[in-house]
């Protein structure tokens, strides 16, 4: 997805250093970057004032992360949308001094008016959104315009003497401007909450705004606050990451590769499986995990490059040959203030991600295409060339056909490629989702399905599998469970809760290896974790290994004071090492934790006591509700029966398949498909040798309907069954082979006798009967009752059913030619020529 969003983001730097021709192009490009900004900065304000009457109306719909986040949602956002379009402003104000010195005060009192307005507008905004990370940034961003504009003019300076006037006025000027910025900036504050309150959130992080700036400034060298441990954590992770893999992962691919080289104890103190990180806080780190060495210092000469650009832009700018020239000057301030964007984006790119969200990713290259156009211009208009050598990239009043027809079919195909893919992605999310969602609810088999398609799109997320291995859990199938969460850890393998939950799954398959091996993993991990100390802690005093259980759990009894498994499991080993402290000796947490273990054993026995009851009452409903639903199937009521049945199926939940497989049938009988399917697939996770059942009951109500639809959709559930089932319905076969095979010997057993009986054409019957029950099976009937109605003259008949004998069996072929032979010397004397002819056939078959 990053490789698309960079991709149609160098489409448009491109297209506008190609398509900006002239200084009115570029003030189209100006006046949308400062609408744009305004709009958010605005609707940001009037957030934290509570001004309703700047807000449009749906905006009471607007969700957000935190206030004031505008249209954004997160002031984070917005304020990196901010420090990128405040060039714009600058432009103006720069323009503005300029005429102002060349006596064109009209001109400069309405571009300063302007700029000075939305600069404000702009910078006000950017100190209610708090974030520093812009703060930071803007400033830098306009220390290093102010050194590339000073260096210009000392180049400058270096071969026009006449140039110092001129420098001294503007640089006054913007010392003025940005001493007169500050000063209100900072009462702003003040003056526009005497008339609209600001309004403040009760919630984690919003404590920010009510801070000063130098408060805030303060805080940034805490080290100790929790954004600095996260952050550090994950740039440790992501160099270990950029050494694992020099050429990079791809793009896009850090939130793949960051959880392969978490190693750090605090990785699962800041992350659950729902809430993972999918940036590292640090765009430069993320770019060279993701594209590798080459493609950071690609980047990093790209960056020079634009340097250089906007430098020599200025130094044309401030030379005898273009001081004078309006189009120059203008260009000459969009690159070096496009230059203070670009670097204030990628000063806030230190602490942040703003190359990983779109608004400031195109910005950044809108900024990059003013810096080429800009270049271009100064450098072609200031170097004489002849006509007929002029070069090829010259400036022309509007560019060609073929140049904007060739842009345009790029962002419609740029666009129609993302949109697709965003698609994609958006189902696998959607997918997660739904599959978590599915999963809490007991809906196992639709969570399952959903999070299969997630794993479809993107095998490579860890949560996918994780949720995938509950799934299985669930549904009762322990193996699947083990190998869905492998994989998983396979992507993250420092994931505490992945191997916590491996043990646990392990631990039903009856791998105790594996067990053994997530239970070191997660105790290494996190010592104090719960679950892994109690599954320790049973099987060392099952070993006997009393002095190393207590020992294991000693550390932590204070901690897990409240874990009554915990506790038991501690006082076993004390009180096999006979190690009680006493009371009047030592007053320690393990005492106080050893007599709440005795209280709250009276209690969970009294506690069962009552269970069982329960238990018993909820046995005696259970059974009732049974006993009322078979009754209704043997009267034909299934809605009746499907009432009963559920709620017996309620209270049993996941320990009797047999009502479940009562359920589903009722619910087939009354044309319920989807739940019916659904009760299938959980009887069969909890029994699969219900199938057989569940078969028999579908083919009775497949007899008994008429409908073609009803038919079809019974043969699909059928089919689903047997698929789910196949060992079962395997035997289901065998056993229904085995009892045709006992009706066959029957049947023939008759024949043998009708036909000792003197009645050998009246005995055919069985024979046919016979062959019939055998269906595409007994190789051996249908060659009898071939030799049968040979004998009888019944040739075409015969010839049939002695083909099928072979295809079934070709060794009934010679079994069937010694059959027809011996009749030579019993067949009447009429048959004799047809049965030579026969054996001529069969001999050929």
């Amino acid at each position: 997805m990053d490789a698309y969003r960079w991709g149609a983001a160098v489409i448009l730097g491109v297209g506008l250093m190609s398509t900006v021709r002239k200084p009115r192009h570029l003030l189209y490009v100006v006046g949308g970057m400062l609408i744009g900004g305004a709009q958010v900065a605005l609707f940001g304000i009037a957030q934290h004032h509570n001004i309703r009457g700047l807000l449009p109306a749906e905006a009471r719909y607007w969700v957000g992360i935190n206030k004031p986040g505008s249209t954004f949602g997160n002031r984070n956002m917005a304020a990196q949308l901010i420090v990128s379009v405040m060039p714009a402003a600058y432009i103006l104000i720069a323009m503005s001094l300029r005429w102002w010195s060349r006596k064109k005060s009209e001109l400069a009192i309405a571009a300063g008016v302007v700029g000075s307005l939305l600069l404000w507008l702009l910078l006000y905004y950017l100190r209610l959104s708090v974030t520093r990370s812009a703060w930071g940034g803007a400033f830098l961003g306009l220390i290093v315009a102010g050194g590339i504009w000073f260096v210009a003019g000392r180049f400058a300076a270096s071969k026009n003497k006449n140039s110092e006037q001129r420098r001294s006025t503007l640089s006054i000027g913007l010392a003025m401007l940005a001493t007169g910025a500050l000063v209100l900036i900072l009462s702003s504050n003040a003056l526009i909450d005497r008339g609209f309150k600001a309004q403040y959130d009760q919630g984690k992080g919003d404590e920010k705004r009510r801070q000063s700036i130098t408060e805030l400034v303060s805080t940034v060298t805490d080290f100790d606050q929790p954004h600095w441990s996260m952050r550090v954590m994950m740039w440790k992770s992501t160099w270990a990451a950029i050494k694992g893999n020099p050429i990079g992962g791809g793009a896009g691919n850090w939130r793949v590769l960051f959880p392969q080289y978490v190693t750090q104890r605090q990785a699962n103190d800041h992350f659950s499986i729902g809430k993972q990180p999918t940036r590292a806080h640090n765009d430069f780190l993320q770019i060279w995990s993701e594209f590798g060495t080459q493609g950071f210092v690609s980047f990093l000469a790209l960056l020079a490059a634009l340097v250089w650009m906007s430098w020599r832009t200025a130094a044309i700018q401030r030379s005898d040959i273009g001081v004078e020239d309006e189009g120059i000057a203008w260009m000459a301030y969009a690159s070096v203030t496009s230059l203070a964007g670009i670097v204030a984006i990628c000063g806030d790119a230190l602490l942040s991600f703003p190359f990983q969200l779109p608004a400031p990713t195109f910005l950044f290259f809108i900024h990059l295409g003013v810096i080429g156009a800009a270049y271009v211009y100064a450098t072609e208009l200031t170097s004489p060339v002849e006509a007929d050598k002029a070069p090829v990239f010259a400036p022309a009043a509007k560019p060609s056909s073929a140049m904007v027809a060739t842009l345009v079919a790029c962002a419609i195909g740029a666009a129609l490629f993302t949109r697709y893919e965003n698609s994609r992605l958006r189902i696998a999310e959607v997918g997660f989702s739904k599959a978590r969602s599915n999963n809490r609810k007991g809906n196992q088999s639709s969570a399952l399905k959903a999070i299969q398609q997630a794993i479809e799109i993107n095998p490579d997320d860890f949560q996918n599998h994780f949720i995938e291995a509950l799934c299985y859990n669930k549904l009762g199938d322990a193996n699947k469970s083990v190998a869905s969460i492998q994989r998983s850890l396979n992507l993250y393998p420092n994931l505490l809760n992945a191997w916590v939950n491996l043990s646990m799954f392990a631990r039903k398959a009856g791998k105790k290896e594996v067990m053994n091996h997530a239970l070191d993993m997660a105790l290494q991990l996190k010592p104090d974790e719960a679950y892994a100390l109690n599954i320790r802690a049973r099987q060392w005093l099952q070993a006997r290994k009393f002095k190393e259980t207590a020992a294991l759990l000693k550390p932590f009894i204070e901690v897990h004071s409240s874990n009554i498994g915990f506790l038991r499991n501690a006082e076993k080993a004390f009180r096999a090492l006979k190690d009680y402290p006493t009371l009047g000796r030592i007053q320690t947490h393990q005492v106080q934790a050893i007599k709440a273990l005795r209280l709250s054993t009276r209690m969970r026995n009294y506690t069962q006591r009552r269970q069982r009851d329960a238990r018993r009452v909820q046995k005696a409903r259970l059974k009732g509700w049974e006993k009322v639903g078979d009754t209704w199937v043997r009267a034909k009521d299934w809605k009746r029966a499907e009432g009963a049945f559920a709620q017996a199926a309620a209270l049993a939940k996941q320990s009797r398949a047999d009502l479940k497989r009562k359920y589903a049938l009722a619910l087939a009988n009354n044309g319920k498909w989807s739940q019916a399917t659904h009760e299938c697939g959980v009887t069969l996770a909890l029994d699969k040798k219900q199938a057989d059942a569940l078969l028999t009951g579908l083919e009775s109500l497949r007899k008994s309907t008429t409908k073609a639809s009803e038919q079809t959709k019974i043969d699909r559930l059928m089919r689903g069954i047997e698929k789910g089932a196949a060992e079962v319905v395997k035997q289901r076969i065998a056993r229904a082979n085995r009892d045709d095979d006992e009706q066959i010997t029957a049947l023939v057993k008759k024949y043998h006798k009708q036909r000792d009986g003197g009645q050998p054409r009246e005995a055919i019957k069985w024979l046919y009967k016979a062959a019939q029950q055998g269906k595409e099976r007994r190789g051996d009937v249908k060659r009898a009752y071939s030799v049968a109605l040979s004998e009888f003259g019944q040739w075409k008949l015969a010839l049939h059913e002695a083909k099928v004998a072979i295809r079934i069996d070709w060794r009934q072929r010679d079994r069937l030619i010694w059959g027809l032979e011996k009749l030579r010397s019993t067949i009447d004397s009429k048959y004799q020529k047809g049965l030579e002819e026969q054996i001529a056939k069969v001999r050929l078959l």
